[in-house]
Order: C-alpha cells, then sequence, then structure tokens
C-alpha cells in the first residue's frame, strides 16, 4: 500500500511539477503582454500627442489660407478700382486732348483773321 501511495505522491509531485512549469510560462507570457500594453499605450499617447499638433498646425495652415484669400480679395477689389480710376482718367484726358485741339484749331483761325483784318 505504501508504494502505490509513494507512487501516487510521486505522480502529484510529477503534476505539481508540470503545473509549476506552467504556470512560470503562463506568468512569461502574461509579463511579455504586459510590456506590450505597456508600449501600445505609450505608443497611443505618442499619436495622440502627434494627432494634436498636426491638428494645431492645420487650424493654423487654415486660418493663414484664409487671411491671403481675404488679402487677395482685398487686392482684387483695390485692382478693379484703380483700373475704373486710369479708365476714367484716360477718357478724361482723350476729351481733354480733343478739346485742346479744337481750341487751337479756333485759336489758330482767329489769328489768322485777325492778320487778316490788320
Amino acid at each position: 500500500m505504501q508504494s502505490s501511495l509513494e507512487m501516487r505522491l510521486d505522480m502529484l509531485e510529477g503534476l505539481l511539477e508540470q503545473a509549476n512549469v506552467e504556470r512560470r510560462k503562463a506568468e512569461a507570457e502574461q509579463e511579455k503582454f504586459d510590456r506590450m500594453a505597456e508600449q501600445l499605450e505609450m505608443k497611443r499617447r505618442e499619436d495622440s500627442r502627434a494627432i494634436r499638433m498636426m491638428e494645431e498646425l492645420l487650424e493654423s495652415l487654415e486660418t493663414k489660407v484664409e487671411s491671403y484669400r481675404n488679402q487677395a480679395e482685398e487686392a482684387r477689389l483695390v485692382a478693379d478700382r484703380n483700373l475704373n480710376l486710369f479708365r476714367t482718367k484716360q477718357q478724361e484726358l482723350e476729351e481733354s486732348e480733343i478739346r485742346a485741339r479744337a481750341n487751337e484749331e479756333q485759336l489758330a483761325a482767329l489769328r489768322k483773321e485777325g492778320r487778316r483784318n490788320l
């Protein structure tokens, strides 16, 4: 009977040793997964920071683009106004030149008539 108990004890000790080996393997795997989880969490935080920075940069760039659009529109309006002013002044100049020619012709005609009368 004692030998069957010893055999049973040896078998149980073997099972215990096997269970301890499996437990150590499971603990090693758990530590491995814990490290991976920590690394993933650190990577997630880094990615979150990077995303936040990119969003801030994007917002800044959108603000600049909007500012440049406004400046371009203002420049276009100023250019339109200046072009209209130029056209108006060009027309006034042409009208003045026509009047000047007419006045010069009238003056020349009066001088010619004045010489004939002398």
